[in-house]
């Protein structure tokens, strides 16, 4: 992979764009407890835009690192040119290898395969080099999950609804769906 390694200014990242984004874990104190006492040991991989610098991968590190008070953070750059594909990798493979993926998270990982893989690659050989399942039936019913509301998807990682569940209420008409989830009263962002 070729990538530089600099310092940059926080205000340079647009946090807001999460197209690669993996993770729905939000850190209670393990991640700050570490790069408070450590530092940052492992930098996060930007790529260069057109207005400033895509998170690729390390949303959690960088939520963090301005949670700190930080001004600018090291990180792996990654040029404006380098392709998406690799990109979907690098944010798949950051995760994936690191720790078992929900099904939430494995929703995103197909989806950013799906996105962004190279039409001539085969997306059950792209599944496996990343650690997921390359089962065609397991791909499709994960695929399901991330097209579900954020209520729905946040009330099957808490375990308050099952995947069944969720599924049947979202093919409801809009209005019942709307009705059933607000009795969840979860609105925590995944």
């Amino acid at each position: 992979m070729d990538f530089r390694i600099t310092s940059v200014s926080l205000a340079e990242i647009a946090d807001t764009d999460e197209r690669f984004k993996i993770s729905t874990c939000v850190d209670k104190t393990g991640l700050r407890a570490s790069i408070s006492t450590m530092g940052l040991l492992c930098p996060p991989v930007l790529m260069a835009g057109e207005k400033g610098y895509v998170i690729v991968s390390g949303f959690r590190r960088i939520q963090t690192i301005k949670a700190l008070g930080w001004d600018d953070v090291p990180a792996r750059i990654l040029s404006a040119d380098f392709p998406l594909s690799g990109c979907a990798r690098i944010a798949i493979g950051d995760n994936s290898f690191q720790r078992s993926l929900n099904i939430v998270e494995q929703s995103r990982a197909y989806a950013l395969i799906q996105n962004y893989s190279d039409p001539s690659n085969d997306w059950q050989d792209v599944a496996r080099m990343l650690g997921l399942s390359d089962s065609e039936t397991a791909m499709r019913r994960l695929m399901s999950v991330g097209r579900l509301p954020e209520i729905l998807q946040y009330s099957i990682l808490e375990g308050s609804i099952a995947l069944p569940v969720a599924l049947r209420i979202n093919a409801l008409q809009d209005d019942e769906r709307d009705v059933i989830t607000t009795f969840s009263g979860k609105s925590t962002p995944i």
